[in-house]
């Protein structure tokens, strides 16, 4: 599993196109309420914390979303084999 941001999904009504890489859902920033995912910045899709270190606002993701990932594998039987953690910024000039 590799991603950057979160996003509200919904399923799509019909058939999905010939080119849907997505499954045949939409994916939003907002809930059906207007409730951004997460805070807002210049990219439409990411959601940046400039904190660095200091930063737990992402250190209580991870451990909601790493949490979330063991009751999927020791809950729902899901195959989770590893987890990586990386920065956007490791791409930073490729």
């Amino acid at each position: 599993m590799n991603h950057y941001c979160t996003h509200f999904i919904k399923n799509k009504a019909g058939e999905p196109g010939l080119d849907d890489l997505y499954g045949n859902i939409d994916s939003l920033m907002e809930d059906k309420n207007g409730n951004s995912v997460g805070r807002k910045a210049r990219s439409k899709w990411l959601r940046p914390y400039p904190l660095g270190f200091h930063d737990e606002f992402r250190a209580e993701y991870f451990r909601g979303y790493i949490g979330a990932m063991a009751d999927a594998y020791t809950l729902d039987n899901v195959d989770v084999r590893a987890y990586m953690a990386r920065s956007l910024m490791e791409f930073d000039g490729v």
